[in-house]
């Protein structure tokens, strides 16, 4: 969906710098069509400037960033244009009182949210949003590290809000919805969830309004909650847990205590479930899954631990929408599935510091298929399955990391998909992993079946993809980082290894526009290769060094146009000409340093380091598309003959 925001003052200026920040495309509009142009030349090529009428017409999110007064005014004016879009209002209904202070224009049990939602045009949907903070706090709160701060928002229909709650997460804050459009006086100047909150007593003729501690992050707001809220639980035993679930006046659950042989538990929506300390945890029954999610849920600081084979976190498939999940600190045993099928309509996904110590995700038989191959699910999984394109998952997922080294997690290891290109969607603002250890266990010659440490699958969109940790994989036909989807910048930070034979060390086969690796590509079985483009885009790829070791076994290899390629300390391979998976297929490879099939192209290869085989016969460099413009420093070497140093 696309997002104007109208009114570039000291809310909608630094609105749109957070957005652009975070990668998402603008149109940005105010008064005069020269101060659009000033904000979006000096916010870089994701901003668009517009018309006031023009930005309305093309967007499907307005944002509102104008006074409260100006917004009726402006609805009345473009009722018509304004029909079926999501409005965005961050207003709060104060004025200066010529004291040097502020008074509220409205009376003081009155919210302009609900004011301005009688006066929408038909089919219009509003969220309540971007007003919690003031200027400075909205620009500086942005981002924080090493959790973010809350943005509050307020939305009746909740498709609307959780469109909203994806651009705050983009924006650098941590969405949280408090209700719908009745509840949004709380997020208003004056309110107990503003920056500026409640009306200081004596002060309130004057307009001052006393600040609070707007910049909280979701975890000390939760703390409050617990500490403030009577329908919190705290249990130890079985059966003060099965009761505090059963009791629907219970909100927040607290775990105290290790508590064994718990049989598979429902979430009901909106029940939080959450750690006292490093020794809470819930250990399932052998054979039973575990923690079973409907909506609006938040599981946070525990030890969730099933047979590895089974769910330890997983999903009601029957509920209308995922609403927001929230999945924190927590370290995991079993498989964590989320998936939207059947009723499922929509939602935000949040997963941030999971660490799955032991899983095994073969047995799960519902794979994506494509390129002459099915995919193995992960052991996290978040997948939209559903056949409608209209039905969009949002995410936010940090922290992820599976297996351990030398005792890898079966199946896949991080899967985030869509239902192709036609299907259900993914729209995930960050994927970061930490260490990921997997092994397929798919046998040896098997043409039709493959995994990946993490995989991006046909349906998800990628803002940020960052391996700050080792990626392993151990078996065959295992990739070990593998793009069908779409992401626009992928960062790798950790070593990429592969040990089994035909697997690959990254693999595109959909539209990536920037790739960084930043650390050793390294693979050791027959025919797996370092780099390979079998179709789809890459616009810009990076590499520190790829390394190869047996037979079949290509450093780089480009079968479709690319852009740049650069590597900055070389390409070697040290076999000779064996069996490789090739999209389904197993054919006899050379060991080549840089491929260029036919059909494969590339704007710019510049390669420091030089190109070196080891193999019998191997040529450095195999040649049968076209490069514009081809820079190799350090020569190239077929060091087992049959080729001179350059």
């Amino acid at each position: 969906m696309s997002t104007a925001i109208i009114g570039l003052g000291n809310i909608g200026s630094r609105l749109a710098k957070n957005l652009v920040t975070g990668g998402e495309t603008i149109i940005v509009a105010a008064r005069t069509p020269d101060e659009a142009e000033e904000v979006a030349g000096d916010l870089g090529r994701h901003a668009e400037a517009s018309r006031v009428e023009d930005a309305i017409a093309k967007a499907d999110v307005i944002v509102l960033a104008i006074q409260f007064d100006a917004i009726r005014q402006f609805l009345v004016t473009h009722r018509e244009a304004l029909a079926g879009k999501i409005i965005v209002d961050p207003s709060n209904p104060i004025a200066p009182d010529g004291k040097g202070g502020y008074r509220k224009i409205i009376p003081d049990e009155q919210s302009s949210g609900v004011l301005i939602s009688g006066l929408l045009p038909d089919r219009a949907r509003l969220v309540k949003a971007f007003g919690t903070l003031g200027a400075e706090s909205l620009e500086a709160g942005a981002n924080r590290s090493p959790e973010r701060a809350v943005l509050f928002y307020a939305a009746d229909d909740a498709q609307a809000g959780e469109v909203v709650a994806r651009l705050i997460t983009v924006s650098g804050f941590s969405p949280m919805r408090v209700g719908g459009i009745d509840q949004s006086i709380r997020i208003e100047v004056g309110g107990d969830l503003h920056e500026y909150g409640a009306w200081q007593a004596g002060q309130r003729q004057r307009g001052h309004v006393a600040r609070l501690s707007g910049l909280r992050t979701v975890h000390q707001i939760m703390e409050e909650r617990l500490t403030m809220n009577t329908e919190t639980r705290t249990v130890s035993t079985l059966a003060e847990l099965q009761t505090a679930v059963d009791d629907d006046q219970v909100l927040y659950i607290v775990v105290s205590a290790q508590i064994d042989g718990v049989a598979a538990l429902r979430l009901r929506p909106g029940l939080a479930l959450t750690g006292i300390d490093a020794h809470a945890a819930l250990r399932f029954a052998p054979g039973s899954d575990g923690l079973q999610l409907s909506a609006d849920n938040r599981v946070e600081g525990l030890r969730v631990a099933t047979d590895p084979d089974r769910r330890a976190i997983f999903n009601d498939t029957r509920v209308d929408g995922f609403g927001r999940l929230v999945l924190r600190h927590l370290s995991v045993v079993g498989v964590v599935q989320l998936l939207a099928r059947d009723s499922v309509a929509g939602g935000h996904v949040e997963a941030h510091d999971i660490d799955i110590w032991a899983a095994d995700a073969r047995g799960y038989e519902e794979r994506p298929k494509g390129y002459g191959v099915e995919v193995v699910p992960g052991v996290f999984t978040l997948w939209n399955q559903s056949e409608d394109r209209g039905v969009v998952i949002t995410a936010d997922l940090t922290g992820l990391s599976a297996g351990r080294a030398g005792a890898p997690v079966r199946g896949s290891g991080i899967f985030v998909g869509g239902a192709g290109e036609m299907g259900g969607r993914v729209v995930a603002n960050r994927l970061e992993t930490g260490a990921v250890h997997s092994d397929g266990g798919i046998a040896p010659g098997t043409p039709d079946r493959i995994t990946g440490g993490v995989f991006v699958v046909s349906g998800a969109f990628v803002a940020s993809v960052h391996n700050h940790g080792p990626v392993t994989t151990y078996g065959s036909n295992d990739m070990v980082l593998d793009n069908w989807g779409t992401v626009d910048r992928w960062i790798v930070d950790g070593k990429v290894s592969s040990h089994g034979p035909s697997g690959i060390g990254f693999v595109n086969f959909g539209s990536l526009e920037r790739l960084e690796v930043n650390a050793l590509i390294e693979t050791f079985g027959q025919g797996s290769r370092g780099f390979n483009v079998y179709t789809g885009t890459v616009r810009s790829a990076q590499f520190e060094r790829v390394v190869t070791h047996a037979d079949g076994a290509v450093g780089i290899q480009i079968s479709q146009p690319v852009g740049e390629i650069v590597v900055r300390r070389g390409i070697e391979t040290w076999g000779g000409t064996g069996d490789s998976l090739v999209k389904g297929v197993v054919v006899r490879l050379a060991a080549t340093a840089l491929s260029i099939k036919p059909g494969g192209s590339a704007r710019k290869i510049a390669i420091a380091g030089g190109l070196i085989t080891h193999g019998e016969g191997v040529n450095p460099l195999e040649l049968h598309g076209a490069i514009d413009a081809l820079e190799v420093s350090g020569g190239l070497t077929a060091a087992g003959g049959g080729f001179a140093t350059i």
